[in-house]
């Protein structure tokens, strides 16, 4: 029974972030102009190797924003799980998908270096790779400061944080970041399929 609770909950899994990826440039979550200039001109966009999720006991699913915080729902991520080697079946018009490795990142981090001072040169020099990265592909950079660079750093946007679940696998909220902010898509599953609900930001960062 358990073999086949774990098969049913990543092939569902794989489905909802399949469909996440595939609609996110037209999704009525993130349809905004400043996504069509940023990844018009660029030929890759990478996607995180792994999915954590969180399996939820709850049927407050669908409540949004302050229904939700008021209703008291309270997530305990000690007991969130990971699908490792992820690579869902993503397809963006004119771009070649990434998966990140270890790859991957050691070139980005080789070629960008690490910039240990606050001086305006060595700066400017990481900001001057960064830009020309820019032109094939645009990733999530360090914060704040290059000396602030993680491996997780490097990922296209949007970028899943956490799959929530019901044990039922009936619905499901994917936490999100995109352009400095945070997000929450609420999905139900009807017949084979899952459905977009709702959509909204959670925050800014």
């Amino acid at each position: 029974m358990m073999d086949t609770l774990t098969n049913d909950t990543i092939i569902n899994l794989y489905k909802i972030a399949e469909l996440f990826y595939n609609t996110f440039s037209t999704n009525i979550c993130i349809t905004r102009p400043d996504f069509t200039y940023k990844y018009s001109l660029t030929k890759y966009f990478c996607i995180r190797n792994s999915l954590m999720y969180v399996f939820v006991d709850s049927g407050k699913f669908y409540l949004k924003g302050e229904e939700y915080l008021k209703s008291g729902i309270r997530v305990n991520l000690t007991n969130k799980r990971n699908i490792f080697d992820f690579r869902p079946r993503v397809y963006l018009k004119d771009h070649a998908i990434l998966y990140q490795d270890d790859i991957y990142i050691n070139i980005l981090i080789n070629f960008l270096g690490k910039v240990t001072d606050k001086k305006r040169d060595k700066r400017n020099t990481y900001r001057n790779k960064e830009k020309f990265l820019n032109n094939d592909i645009i990733v999530r950079y360090g914060m704040v400061l290059p000396d602030y660079l993680l491996p997780n750093d490097f990922i296209s946007e949007p970028d899943i944080d956490v799959v929530y679940l019901n044990p039922n696998l009936k619905q499901a909220k994917v936490a999100f970041t995109y352009s400095q902010s945070y997000w929450s898509m609420y999905l139900e599953k009807q017949g084979n399929d899952w459905i977009v609900i709702w959509c909204e930001m959670t925050g800014i960062s």
